[in-house]
């Protein structure tokens, strides 16, 4: 953990707001790597402290942000994560980063199969980071995904979020074309 001067932090985030960048990628950089949530910012405007603790060093921070702005990473892929759901997926540039469109698949599904009681076993077909067949497991408890990708590296992301995320072994992961 990082202490820095909460002075300093409120500055730079007044610099970014005053020069008209993307605020919202702001705060989602400093929430992912930083550690440091847009609710806890305005907890410490509330209850002001003199330091404040963060997951990584302002300079190392600064230069992330940098990253973004001059090469239009993004942060998902500067942090090597992103939230989707209810969840906070591992990422690399091996998976897609996953959308809020996305969801509506998992939604989909969960609606066409009606009752959570009942016993489904699913597909994920190119499961990139294993957004969708872990929602699905993890959200219907008697359901059993197969998750394929045909890049090794996304099977491994997919597969370290599912441990990360679920205690159960209801998914069994496969590399291979569909």
């Amino acid at each position: 953990m990082y202490e820095i001067s909460t002075k300093k932090l409120f500055l730079w985030i007044k610099d970014i707001k005053n020069s008209s960048q993307d605020i919202d990628n702001f705060y989602l950089l400093l929430d992912l790597l930083g550690g440091i949530s847009k609710g806890d910012l305005i907890f410490l405007k509330i209850n002001h402290q003199e330091k404040v603790k963060l997951n990584i060093d302002l300079h190392s921070l600064k230069k992330k942000w940098a990253e973004h702005i001059q090469f239009s990473k993004p942060i998902q892929y500067i942090t090597g994560s992103s939230y989707w759901r209810n969840f906070k997926f591992e990422l690399t540039t091996d998976v897609l980063i996953p959308r809020v469109e996305t969801e509506q698949i998992v939604e989909i599904a969960t609606d066409l199969m009606g009752s959570k009681d009942q016993k489904v076993i699913f597909a994920d077909l190119g499961t990139g980071s294993g957004s969708i067949a872990i929602s699905l497991v993890v959200e219907n408890k008697n359901w059993t995904g197969l998750a394929t990708d045909i890049d090794m590296n996304a099977l491994n992301i997919a597969q370290k979020n599912y441990q990360k995320i679920s205690s159960y072994s209801d998914i069994n992961f496969y590399c291979g074309n569909w």
